[in-house]
């Protein structure tokens, strides 16, 4: 839930504008991808600041019963899962259909295997399914990274004009978007906190 409400805070609806970028062609695979990565990086860096801003409020909160370890490995994991959105949305605007299906089918099948093997294998409970996540994350990151690499024959080009349009339509499209969003996912905070608070069991609990 942590990593999910950071994710959305802080997408700033470059998504959305990444597929716009390519399925225009108004710029190369490079420039966008380029952009893509520098964002996610910055991005990931200003959620684990406000995470760490917050902390104590949130840990005597919403995260009142969780597992410290676990949210700090939520919070670092942001930048990575900022990433495969944004890969995703570019190869959606690439019409890279065949390869997004290809890494949706890798995610399934990995987190089948990870799932059988961590939690009922060998049962580690929440750390086998944490161990799960953040190894999917990162795999999936470094895959995308390296098809979208070899699309753009390995070029990096960054461009202040793409930085400037993609912050300008992005702003629009998340502030439209995130009040529904925010409210969304503090419900399921809440919805987590209140199941603690009366002795029931939620995601990050130990």
């Amino acid at each position: 839930l942590l990593n999910q409400y950071l994710v959305t805070l802080f997408q700033l609806g470059m998504g959305s504008v990444a597929e716009i970028q390519m399925a225009k062609k108004e710029y190369s695979l490079a420039a966008v991808h380029s952009f893509a990565v520098l964002f996610s990086f910055f991005s990931g860096c200003g959620a684990f600041l406000v995470f760490l801003l917050s902390r104590e409020w949130l840990f005597q909160s919403f995260l009142k019963d969780a597992n410290p370890q676990f949210c700090f490995i939520a919070v670092l994991i942001v930048p990575l899962v900022l990433y495969t959105l944004l890969a995703n949305k570019i190869l959606i605007g690439l019409n890279e259909i065949p390869a997004l299906n290809f890494f949706k089918l890798i995610r399934n099948v990995f987190d089948l295997s990870g799932f059988i093997l961590l939690l009922l294998v060998f049962p580690f409970g929440l750390t086998g399914a944490i161990t799960v996540w953040v190894s999917e994350v990162v795999f999936l990151a470094l895959l995308q990274g390296f098809w979208l690499l070899k699309l753009s024959k390995g070029k990096f080009d960054f461009s202040w004009k793409v930085i400037q349009e993609s912050f300008l339509f992005g702003s629009k499209v998340h502030f439209a978007f995130l009040p529904a969003a925010a409210i969304g996912q503090l419900d399921s905070f809440g919805h987590a906190h209140f199941h603690s608070r009366y002795g029931w069991k939620s995601d990050f609990l130990q």
